[in-house]
């Protein structure tokens, strides 16, 4: 989807949008990249999860989760690691919901936030977290 803010462009401006992508139609299904030397790049991919009582999980496309994942060890899960991160100005960190948790599988990685809302119980949530197994697979 192309967007523009305000009147309309010229006919020649849309046009030179459309010859800097590269387009493969093809029968299992169309390919839009960008052309080379064009400084464009591709929309990032991203979803979100959230599990009633328990919290939402983040899940990033890979070439933004590389940026997310820390450079030490973290704690094993069942599917992966976990690390446990403080949100900023929380002062009290005595319960899961007050912080996030970078959670790291084989094929994918996704950031959690627990929810508060104290309708499940701390150690509940956190079992929860270990059995979360992050997978991202696709077309590159």
């Amino acid at each position: 989807m192309t967007v523009y803010a305000g009147p309309a462009p010229r006919r020649d401006r849309i046009a030179a949008l459309f010859d800097s992508l590269r387009v493969v139609d093809t029968v299992p299904g169309m390919t839009v990249r960008p052309a080379a030397a064009t400084l464009l790049d591709t929309m990032s991919e991203h979803v979100i999860v959230v599990a009633k009582d328990r919290g939402a999980i983040s899940v990033p496309g890979p070439r933004q989760a590389r940026t997310l994942l820390p450079k030490h060890a973290g704690a094993r899960t069942k599917y992966g690691e976990v690390w446990k991160v403080a949100y900023p100005g929380v002062e009290r960190t005595g319960r899961p919901g007050d912080h996030a948790y970078i959670l790291g599988c084989p094929a994918g990685l996704a950031e959690v936030h627990l929810t508060a809302a104290g309708r499940v119980d701390d150690a509940e949530l956190l079992g929860w977290l270990d059995e979360v197994n992050v997978a991202w697979t696709g077309q590159g």
